[in-house]
């Protein structure tokens, strides 16, 4: 390596020294006050679970010599997590900040897991949130197909022509779906029609011809013949999916209370 004058300053083996001296110089301000982190004790309790983990994962007991391994990459393990910590890389690190919140919002739910509702819990939650569990409405209804692209003029002359008196099975385009459809619910409805044509014909009025509404074919001019209220929902036959719904909201809630309590042990100040 030829050095002459102050170039030797860009050799990059000059600033790997450099940087090795100032992270033995942050390791050393920073270790200073260790107090009694220099001391790691592997009590009984670590070591039964190491060989437990050992054991589940490979269906034996470890040996002597595995039971030492294990030890060993314990306390080698420890050591370069307090390593770690003593060098502040657990701040600003977003990886590591979205794993202890997991870890905490995990926490604050698990008491709300256990929890086990009664019948008449979860019959207020299956109230509360009706239109999730009931049949919802069947509806019998007419359609005219007016073709994928469905233009206004087109729904405008079939209107005139129904006004006309002509009969509504003779008009519009042929398509290889049911021109009426009785005590459909939702499901059969968008089953035939695709995805939100039943959303889409519950919000049309009752008294004639409406739209055009899109289907998953093209436009349709839709008459609403008749609508039935659905069946209310029974517990006893949902009643697993019910808890489980209630029970993801409940650790939702918990978790959410305690960030509340949580959050007014803090003053946050955000500068502008």
């Amino acid at each position: 390596m030829k050095i002459a004058g102050a170039s030797w300053l860009r050799e990059p083996f000059v600033h790997f020294v450099l940087l090795g001296v100032l992270v033995f110089l942050v390791m050393g301000w920073r270790g200073g006050d260790d107090g009694g982190d220099a001391q790691i004790r592997v009590t009984l309790e670590d070591q039964g679970r190491l060989v437990a983990n050992f054991a589940s994962l490979w269906n034996r007991p470890p040996d002597a010599d595995e039971v030492q391994a294990l030890i060993d990459e314990h306390v080698r393990e420890e050591i370069w997590y307090r390593e770690a910590l003593r060098m502040g890389m657990d701040r600003n690190d977003s990886v590591i900040r979205r794993h202890l919140r997991g870890r905490m919002e995990f926490l604050a739910g698990t008491s709300a897991e256990a929890d086990k509702p009664d019948d008449a819990t979860l019959g207020s939650f299956m109230t509360a949130h009706a239109g999730r569990y009931g049949d919802g409405p069947l509806l019998s209804f007419d359609q005219i197909y007016l073709g994928q692209d469905g233009e206004a003029l087109d729904a405008a002359v079939i209107r005139t022509r129904l006004g006309d008196g002509a009969d509504w099975r003779t008009l519009g385009k042929r398509l290889s779906l049911p021109a009426s459809l009785r005590d459909a619910d939702a499901v059969q409805i968008d089953r035939q029609f695709g995805g939100g044509f039943a959303r889409d014909l519950a919000a049309l009025p009752g008294d004639g011809w409406g739209g055009p509404v899109r289907s998953g074919f093209g436009q349709h001019l839709v008459r609403i013949t008749a609508r039935k209220p659905g069946a209310p929902p029974d517990l006893a036959k949902i009643r697993d999916r019910v808890e489980q719904d209630w029970r993801s909201a409940h650790m939702r809630e918990a978790v959410a209370n305690a960030y509340a309590e949580a959050r007014e042990r803090y003053q946050v100040t955000i500068e502008r």
